[in-house]
């Protein structure tokens, strides 16, 4: 929940910040106050504004829980435990997430980030083992 998440900075440099408070949820959603903001314009003027947080005050995740960006780097190894290559992004367009994989050689390929295909994930040995069919590869 974002109350555990700390300030939320509208910069990547953290100079400016937004404090926000809970209020009750909306569905799947939080209405939420930020401070100094007190009228509809003064919301309207932060649209489209991108939010960041302290990396150190995420919340934990679970066993099976996995932040983007804790995937970027990992090293892809196939099920006969051959290198695949390294996640260079992840990416989400609608459809579920996707990493982007780029071999040693060869172009990066695309694969969806879903149990069918993602058979392992050890943070810790910073790898990853996955079902990779030959048309993601080969395109």
């Amino acid at each position: 929940m974002l109350e555990q998440c700390g300030p939320l900075y509208t910069s990547e440099t953290g100079e400016a910040s937004l404090s926000i408070s809970l209020k009750n949820p909306q569905k799947d959603h939080y209405l939420v106050a930020i401070e100094g903001v007190t009228d509809r314009n003064g919301a309207e003027s932060l649209r489209g504004t991108e939010l960041w947080i302290n990396k150190d005050t995420r919340p934990e995740t679970e066993e099976d829980e996995f932040y983007y960006d804790d995937l970027i780097g990992l090293t892809v190894f196939d099920e006969q435990n051959k290198e695949s290559g390294k996640i260079i992004t992840v990416e989400d367009f609608g459809a579920g997430p996707l990493i982007e994989i780029k071999p040693e050689t060869g172009e990066s390929f695309y694969l969806p980030f879903a149990d069918e295909y993602i058979l392992q994930v050890d943070k810790n040995a910073r790898k990853i083992v996955a079902v990779i069919p030959d048309e993601f590869i080969n395109g």
